[in-house]
């Protein structure tokens, strides 16, 4: 599936700048949680240069995060150990680990997808399908394909195999931003129509954000949930055919990403007012508020055994965070 947005007030023909665009000269530091059901432990804090994309294994506590360095890492959240270190020929803004584990792939801004191996960190295969920044990538269930949005506003389903395009998605001014796969098909919104479900030749509108236009799109696969990040300051979680089952409200500014916890009750949001919140999909409730965040909204992600948040303190510094309970 995938989601098309801008990170700054434009018209529809124009193209999303990068995160970098909005990011303040003096960010502040820290990382204060403010605890409500869920419990939130104390975070570590991993310093290095300022990251730019995180995404968690499916299983375990595996992290892997991108940085204005051109540097990618694969680190134990559970420990904050760098397991593995290798650099993308640009900085990459997308990130993500196929189902098992076993490999990453990166989209940088070069325009190029790289496939690596997680173990060892060898590259297995290079890729160039967009002729600018590669905004977003994302594994299918099986590892074979590749889905990616660039700043040249066009979507390309890739076989990794072969290394072919074998679909290509024309924003057409629509300001492609993310994508992800959902069973049949993938999620998609823009900022010209709301976003959209599509699962062959059905497509079933997420309607709901005031303003129609989408930043950052999830799914849950145990739920069959759909996870939308809007500009007019709301998350909404949909069933996979439309229907709107919650929304979340709270953050004062744009929402950017939006992130599912693995066992789906939890759905954790970033801002550009410079907060982290985790929302009760059953309520509805904000049951937890990270205040002293990236500027520009911060990465975020679950491990895949749902025992910690990872997120991007005011210095765009990685930060780990322990629930209690464990969310897998």
């Amino acid at each position: 599936m995938f989601l098309s947005a801008v990170l700054a007030v434009a018209t529809a023909s124009s193209l999303a700048p990068s995160p970098d665009s909005l990011r303040s000269s003096a960010p502040p530091a820290g990382g204060e949680a403010v605890p409500f059901a869920l419990s939130l432990g104390t975070p570590r804090t991993i310093q290095g240069p300022h990251v730019m994309a995180v995404t968690g294994a499916s299983t375990g506590s595996r992290i892997a995060a991108t940085f204005e360095n051109s540097e990618v890492r694969i680190m134990d959240a559970k420990t904050g150990m760098t397991l593995r270190k290798f650099s993308t020929p640009q900085p990459a803004y997308g990130i993500a680990f196929n189902a098992k584990g076993s490999q990453v792939a990166t989209g940088d801004e070069s325009g190029r997808i790289i496939i690596w191996n997680a173990a060892n960190g060898q590259k297995v295969k290079e890729i160039r399908p967009h002729t600018k920044g590669v905004q977003f990538v994302c594994f299918n269930k099986d590892g074979s394909r590749v889905m990616s949005t660039g700043k040249d506003d066009v979507m390309k389903l890739i076989n990794i195999g072969n290394g072919k395009v074998e679909k290509t998605v024309l924003g057409k001014g629509q300001n492609l931003y993310s994508a992800t796969f959902v069973p049949g098909g993938f999620v998609v919104g823009t900022l010209g129509f709301c976003p959209q479900v599509r699962k062959g030749p059905a497509v079933y509108k997420l309607q709901g954000h005031s303003d129609k236009s989408s930043f950052d799109v999830d799914f849950n696969a145990k739920t069959n949930r759909v996870l939308s990040a809007g500009r007019d300051g709301k998350a909404m979680l949909f069933s996979i055919i439309g229907a709107k089952l919650q929304t979340f409200s709270g953050h004062e500014d744009w929402v950017v990403h939006a992130r599912l916890s693995p066992n789906g009750r939890y759905a954790a949001t970033s801002s550009i007012d410079r907060t982290v919140r985790v929302f009760n999909c059953a309520t509805g409730a904000c049951d937890a508020t990270i205040k002293d965040q990236s500027p520009v909204a911060a990465p975020i992600c679950f491990t895949g055994d749902g025992k910690y948040l990872v997120t991007a303190n005011g210095n765009d510094q990685i930060q780990i965070w322990p629930l209690n309970p464990a969310q897998k």
